[in-house]
């Protein structure tokens, strides 16, 4: 193997990083909420599922979810019995521009499926008051750098779109997928499931349903019009497992029954083509 050499930008001289707690929380159900503490912290859930309440905002919880709150933010955590987690608490000068240099803010704070949980056990197993101060502070430096290795997409992307956009984007683009639901987008997304629904009825003036019907339905008059395929196989095509679910939701949007509507549509093709042929 040949050398690697990689050259390292210089820590902003005036800034500094100090961490404060170090804290494997197993007796969650006696905290006092909402939670509330004058500096950055970083916390790792180990165990058990929950909601995180914060900013009006909801997020699911689980085994292998990070989360970051930041120096005055109340927020609150509705879990399961057995909830536990570990979290890192710090402050600074350089801390806020560490955050951002990551581009973790109010809208980006919340990690899925972090897979290196052994490093916050080990360490927080392994502290004493000779190695704390580096050992904290390596361990929230190399959690920054796998967050930022492993959901640059993610964070780059929900940085610069509102939730509006993202939500509709990703709609768009999978419409016709079977699976898709608001269980899905919540776990893609980092939301709840009933706040995504929220969500679209407030500030998209439509419900989740309504919204991806409309575009499973354009794409079947497409596929209609073409004259290529059955009723079943235009269902399947545009996401709907049921074909009788599909004849319902159709005759709600256009009025008529997918195959009313194919006998009208062929009908006015044949009045066309004798037309065409009196006319010759």
């Amino acid at each position: 193997m040949s050398s690697i050499c990689r050259f390292v930008p210089n820590k902003n001289g005036n800034g500094d990083i100090k961490t404060v707690h170090f804290v494997y929380e197993t007796e969650f159900k006696k905290l006092k909420q909402p939670f509330q503490r004058p500096m950055y912290c970083v916390s790792l859930v180990t165990l058990g599922e929950g909601v995180l309440r914060m900013a009006g905002c909801e997020y699911k919880l689980d085994t292998g979810t990070l989360f970051f709150s930041f120096p005055g933010e109340a927020y609150e955590i509705e879990a399961s019995d057995d909830f536990e987690y570990i979290y890192i608490s710090f402050m600074g000068s350089y801390a806020r521009e560490l955050l951002d240099n990551f581009g973790i803010d109010g809208e980006s704070a919340i990690y899925h499926n972090f897979t290196h949980t052994d490093l916050w056990y080990d360490a927080i197993r392994s502290i004493t008051p000779l190695n704390a101060n580096i050992l904290t502070e390596s361990v929230l430096y190399y959690t920054l750098s796998i967050i930022q290795s492993e959901h640059a997409s993610i964070v780059n992307s929900a940085g610069k779109q509102p939730l509006a956009e993202l939500l509709t984007d990703y709609i768009n683009v999978h419409y016709r997928e079977h699976d898709i639901s608001l269980g899905k987008m919540s776990e893609i997304f980092s939301y709840t499931e009933k706040y995504l629904s929220a969500f679209f009825k407030k500030h998209m003036k439509i419900r989740f349903t309504e919204y991806l019907n409309t575009l499973r339905i354009q794409y079947a008059i497409g596929l209609m019009n073409s004259g290529q395929f059955t009723i079943a196989q235009i269902s399947s095509m545009c996401g709907y497992t049921d074909s009788l679910y599909f004849s319902k939701v159709f005759k709600r949007h256009i009025g008529q029954s997918p195959s009313d509507y194919i006998r009208v549509k062929n009908n006015n093709q044949q009045d066309l083509a004798g037309g065409n042929q009196n006319v010759d």
